[in-house]
This record gives C-alpha cells, sequence and structure tokens, in this order.
C-alpha cells in the first residue's frame, strides 16, 4: 500500500478505517485488526513536509492570578453561594468590569420550597432582564434535578429559551438536564447564533463530570471560559468556575530555534521535556499569527497550573502530530 511518494506528497488527512468481525479470520503472524507488512511488502505513507521537533529559545512565560482579567469559581468552600442549581454571569463585553452575578436554586430538592420557588422567580426575571450585546455564561453547580424533585420547571426552560433562542423551542439540552449532568452556556443576548451548550452527563462508572466552554472575542482581546464540574461522590467537591483572559496570555506566542515555516494554522503540537514525565505533556493548537516569524508560531494552550507548567517550561521540545490512524 502507497500513500503519496517522496516526490509527491500526500497533503491531506489519512484515515485508515479498519473493519471486520472478531473472530471472522485470523492471519498468522499478524492477527486479526492489524496494518501488516510481510517478507517483500511495503507501506509507504508521504505526507507533508514537516520539522517534527524543535527546542524553545524562550521559556514560556507562566500565567499569573493576575495576568487575569476575571476569575471566580464557586465551590463547598464558599458555602455562602454554594446552591444546588444554576450560577449565572453576564459581562458587558467593551467593559469587563461591567457584569452582574448571581446563584439560583433550581434543583427542586424536597424540603426546600422557598428557595425552590426563589430561584425560579428570579431566574425568570433576570433572564428576561439581560441587556441586550451582552455575553451570558451560565453553569450547573452539582444538579439541576434532584432525583425526587416534582417541581414543574417548564417557566424556567421556556424563559430560558426565550432568552437565548428567541423563543420557546422546546429543543435546548437546558430541557434535558438530569441529576448531576455537568452542564454550561455561553450566548450574546440578542444574537441567538451565539448560543452554545455543553453538557457532559451523569456517569456513575467514574467518580465525576465536567463540561466546559471557551469563546474569544477578538474585537475585544478577550477570551472567555466556563466550566461546570460534577462530583458523584463528594457533593461538595462540585464547583463552577468562570475566567476571562487576554488573548496575548490565552494564545502565547512561542519562539523556537529552528525556522518552522512548515507547520501551520490547526496543527496540533506537544510541549514537553526530555527529562520529564510525558504523560504531563502541554497540548496546544496553532492559531493564527500575522506578525509571527518564520521561528515563532502562536498556539492556544490550557495551562493546567504552576507545578506543572513551570517545570516543563524549563526544557521543552515541541511535537507536531503529523497525521492521524483511527485504529
Amino acid at each position: 500500500m502507497d500513500v503519496g511518494s517522496e516526490e509527491c506528497p500526500f497533503n491531506g488527512n489519512l484515515e485508515i478505517i479498519l473493519k471486520g468481525i472478531k473472530g471472522s479470520y485470523n492471519i498468522q503472524g499478524m492477527g486479526e485488526k492489524f496494518i501488516g507488512v510481510g517478507s517483500g511488502g511495503t507501506l509507504e505513507i508521504h505526507g507533508a513536509r514537516k520539522t517534527s521537533w524543535t527546542k524553545l529559545s524562550q521559556t514560556i512565560p507562566k500565567t499569573l492570578d493576575s495576568d487575569y482579567i476575571f476569575k471566580h469559581s464557586v465551590d463547598g468552600d464558599q458555602s455562602y453561594n454554594w446552591v444546588q442549581g444554576v450560577n449565572m454571569y453576564t459581562f458587558n463585553p467593551t467593559n469587563s468590569s461591567d457584569f452582574t452575578y448571581k446563584a439560583y436554586y433550581l434543583s427542586g430538592n424536597p424540603g426546600q420550597d422557598w428557595w425552590n420557588n426563589k430561584g425560579r422567580t428570579e431566574f425568570i426575571a433576570d433572564v428576561q432582564n439581560i441587556t441586550t450585546g451582552h455575553f451570558v455564561m451560565m453553569s450547573v453547580l452539582y444538579t439541576m434535578k434532584h432525583p425526587s424533585s416534582t417541581t414543574d420547571m417548564s417557566t424556567v426552560y421556556n424563559a430560558m429559551e426565550t432568552a437565548f433562542f428567541g423563543s420557546v423551542t422546546g429543543q435546548s439540552i437546558f430541557r434535558t438536564l438530569q441529576h448531576r449532568d455537568a452542564y454550561v452556556l455561553f450566548a450574546s443576548k440578542g444574537d441567538t447564533s451565539s448560543a452554545e451548550e455543553i453538557v457532559t452527563r451523569e456517569n456513575t462508572a467514574k467518580q465525576s463530570q465536567t463540561a466546559d466552554f471557551s469563546f474569544t472575542d477578538w474585537a475585544n482581546d478577550v477570551k472567555y471560559y466556563v466550566k461546570s464540574h460534577v462530583d458523584n461522590v463528594n457533593t461538595w467537591a462540585a464547583k463552577t468556575e468562570y475566567t476571562l483572559t487576554p488573548t496575548n496570555i490565552a494564545y502565547p506566542v512561542i519562539n523556537v530555534i529552528d525556522d518552522l515555516e512548515n507547520w501551520n494554522e490547526g496543527d496540533t503540537v506537544f510541549c514537553t521535556s526530555t527529562d520529564y514525565n510525558m504523560e504531563q505533556a502541554e497540548r496546544a493548537r496553532i492559531v493564527a499569527c500575522p506578525t509571527c516569524t518564520s521561528k515563532q508560531f502562536r498556539v492556544e494552550m490550557s495551562r493546567r497550573g504552576p507545578s506543572v507548567y513551570d517545570d516543563l517550561c524549563d526544557d521543552v521540545l515541541f511535537v507536531v502530530c503529523l497525521s492521524m490512524v483511527f485504529l
């Protein structure tokens, strides 16, 4: 099998799918599902020529708390606003200090009727009164629907869909949420095409589930991020998180020793150390950088905290993924 050649490399994305029913065939020395090359055979895959790795010429600056425009999380250590239901922020995109925040008790936990009614009433009123053009970030804290709840949530669902989708659609993910589903929403009030919902359903086979979403407002150089984390074992370990980060911090420019003109926007790279645990490599995606030199590129990178990141940035390599094979 040949894909491309030295003179004419294959520049597309290659996907190899292995099909067949288990036990239907077996080739000696190869097994059942395989890409096998027998004696005298060849397998040649020639992709676009790219530099496979390089070294940093400068360390990547670590992100400090002071670098964020805004950062807030709600967890079990902040019991004054830790309520089962939804947390919601609204931000003026041209003035990040102009924002609102509220926690809504919406889980329908039996015995909490006063809180349930208060949460529903306030949520319905608030989503109707969000200023047009303001960004909305919403996330579930622990649960939107207690397993014993008999509360009628139709007015809440209708208000949410009208506010962010323009009408009662009956199709929102928000309407389908069950006990301990992790869920986030991002929307620009008044722009129904902007609404994005992300959900990770409860999985009792795992300890927790997380849903998150990010949006970059390049016009104002801000990256918005919202997260919902639900712990199935420890209720108080559930948390929500909201951050606003300047784009120069969220998308750092990386300086390296080699010419990397053959690395392109959309390529995936890994940052790791020659003497560090590979399991703690940082994954990033190359994004557009019109001002970068041939020895620079810009990435979108999720930094996982100083304990990992500081060590990695002492001595790092970047390795680019040249292609993907799906087995």
